[in-house]
């Protein structure tokens, strides 16, 4: 660590952190469910809305791994999209509220853009 400082203008620190080994991306999460965990999913669709890919895979990985069928979209122009390719499969959507494009913001079921059974479940991450 390096510090800098001079009176009446400020410190300066420069950090120096040691070289790791990269995480490869093809490396999947590994972990186990509590024997707790909650009856999972019966096959139905959720269709996942996040900006953030490492959110959409985390989401799309639990869900899966309780018996439910994931598709992912990265914003709400794309989930419109999404929600008319698999119209009356889809029986939720999670959606990021502040995201770009749309955030948070998918038609009512009456418009026909969506499914009239599909219920959204909209999440804040900042």
């Amino acid at each position: 660590m390096n510090c800098y400082s001079e009176p009446g203008k400020g410190s300066a620190f420069k950090i120096y952190l040691p070289v790791g080994n990269p995480v490869k991306k093809s490396k999947r999460l590994a972990f186990k469910l509590p024997a707790s965990a909650p009856a999972g999913g019966h096959n139905e669709k959720v269709l996942v809305v996040d900006d953030e890919e490492h959110v959409r895979e985390v989401a799309k990985l639990l869900l899966e791994r309780v018996g439910y069928r994931v598709v992912t979209a990265v914003n709400g122009e794309e989930a419109l999209v999404v929600c008319q390719q698999y119209r009356n499969e889809i029986a939720v959507v999670l959606m990021d509220m502040f995201m770009p494009v749309m955030a948070g913001r998918l038609p009512s079921p009456s418009s026909n853009k969506c499914s009239t059974s599909c219920r959204r479940n909209t999440k804040g991450g900042r």
